[in-house]
């Protein structure tokens, strides 16, 4: 069923490969941002926009930023962000969000 809250739980992703002294919290206490969209149009480009930037915003904070040069490091932070804008989008069950995805993701 589509979301029908003014707010989006994004988070509660892991990533594929962690470092091995980092250990994951469970997924239900992982980190996560609520989105608030109520202020926007989603029947809008300009609406359906804004919301996917705010989703990727929300990401990028909840997934581990590594600053590393091992590339398995930054490939899991990068899987993260990916893993957690893909259950976002997901649950809202918006076509012009799900197509904006995914021009995103079909690019890189």
């Amino acid at each position: 069923p589509p979301v029908t809250s003014p707010t989006l739980f994004v988070g509660g992703v892991r990533c594929e490969k962690e470092p091995p002294w980092f250990a994951p919290p469970p997924l239900d206490k992982a980190p996560a941002v609520h989105v608030r969209y109520d202020d926007l149009d989603l029947s809008s480009t300009r609406g359906t926009n804004a919301l996917y930037q705010r989703i990727r915003n929300a990401a990028a904070k909840v997934c581990l930023d590594y600053r590393s040069r091992d590339l398995g490091l930054i490939a899991a932070g990068n899987g993260c962000r990916a893993d957690a804008v893909a259950r976002a989008v997901s649950e809202l069950h918006n076509p012009q969000l799900a197509m904006l995805h995914a021009g995103h993701s079909n690019r890189g």
